[in-house]
């Protein structure tokens, strides 16, 4: 697989006081997904895969329509409890550090824009799960 490909590092996290914490982190040569309730604690859900080339280039391609690369640094509302996100990418291509507490890029919406979903959506395909793809774009929640 091309380097340039590869992130240097890539994490993305939601999650918020007394609820589940959602992690994804480029982790050498793998991608690994987490759902887990509480530091410490047995991970809820795992997924580790090992995304090919060309499930590469379909992520930056998508990354790059979502406009990840414009959006702020800091996306804050007037609410101080509730979701919480952040998403670090260093790559050879993008370097994006932001986040956000209850406001969403591109804009600061309360509700996750449609740019935010698509990146999600992006990154439940290069994960390979349909589930997280249904649960994180469409709103739909499968049975754990």
């Amino acid at each position: 697989m091309s380097l340039k490909l590869r992130p240097e590092k890539f994490c993305y996290s939601l999650g918020g006081f007394g609820t589940e914490t959602e992690t994804v982190e480029w982790l050498g040569d793998q991608l690994v997904y987490l759902r887990e309730f509480g530091f410490g604690q047995e991970p809820l859900e795992k997924i580790v895969c090992q995304p090919s080339e060309l499930e590469w280039q379909r992520f930056w391609g998508q990354v790059r329509n979502c406009g990840v690369k414009y959006w702020r640094h800091e996306n804050q509302s007037d609410i101080f409890d509730g979701v919480q996100w952040s998403l670090d990418i260093e790559s050879e291509e993008l370097a994006v550090h932001c986040f956000g507490s209850n406001s969403y890029p591109p804009r600061g919406t309360q509700d996750p824009s449609e740019a935010f979903k698509q990146f999600l959506k992006a990154l439940a395909i290069l994960l390979q799960s349909k589930k997280l793809e249904d649960k994180w774009y469409y709103g739909v929640s499968h049975a754990t």
